[in-house]
């Protein structure tokens, strides 16, 4: 079956997987939301076209297949695949991957160490239980999302994130330590470290930071920021 597909809307698929002669080279955008499938499809498949990939509430999805040919992929929705725990270290190599949505991978266990795109602008992770490493990032990234997450510690690079605009934290009760570099984060207006349990003390941040919320630390007093002005 090689089509000249380009777009595949098909909310609620009923099967467990695409045709085996399925060929989408020519594919530019899928979205299978809600669906039964557990696999797309077997083996490596020429996806140079794909821009757009949308699987959120694929709840019996446990793998992707090898994205490593998906160069020009721009976004990958996979919300809510509750039963999703491997995922393609491929990804490391999707230089134009601008939003990554993981949100309620609740079974997720790890990630690559590090997404190499340059194009990176989103990052959800929120809702990813089982996740306890930050994966490194590059520096465009503007939104990172770790809700309700069993990380750690975060990244000693996360200080050269100077895009980051908001940081969402909130609910990460194993989070001990935030690195000292926050204060490079010259671009930040909104960091949730609320119910953060086990944090009882607060790094600088640059002075253009709007709101601040700690609600539900380990934290007893600020002390006067010095980061630049």
């Amino acid at each position: 079956m090689d089509l000249q597909l380009r777009y595949l809307h098909w909310d609620g698929y009923p099967l467990t997987s695409l045709p085996s002669n399925f060929r989408p080279r020519n594919l530019v955008e899928i979205n299978l939301s809600s669906s039964k499938v557990n696999q797309l499809w077997r083996g490596e498949q020429n996806l140079v076209n794909l821009k757009d990939v949308n699987l959120s509430h694929c709840e019996h999805i446990t793998f992707l297949p090898d994205l490593s040919k998906a160069r020009n992929l721009e976004r990958l929705n996979l919300q809510f695949c509750k039963s999703l725990v491997e995922f393609p270290s491929s990804v490391q190599h999707l230089d134009k991957l601008v939003d990554l949505d993981l949100r309620g991978c609740k079974r997720l266990i790890n990630l690559p160490s590090r997404i190499n795109s340059s194009c990176l602008e989103t990052l959800n992770l929120s809702g990813c239980a089982n996740l306890k490493k930050c994966p490194e990032t590059a520096r465009k990234l503007t939104y990172l999302n770790l809700n309700e997450t069993a990380v750690e510690e975060l990244p000693q690079s996360m200080g050269e994130l100077n895009g980051l605009v908001a940081l969402n934290l909130r609910n990460c009760n194993l989070l001990v330590n935030l690195p000292e570099n926050m204060y490079l984060l010259t671009s930040l207006l909104i960091a949730d470290f609320s119910g953060c349990s086990s944090i009882s003390g607060i790094p600088d941040f640059s002075r253009n930071i709007r709101y601040l919320y700690l609600n539900g630390t380990a934290i007893e007093e600020l002390v006067a920021h010095t980061g630049p002005k």
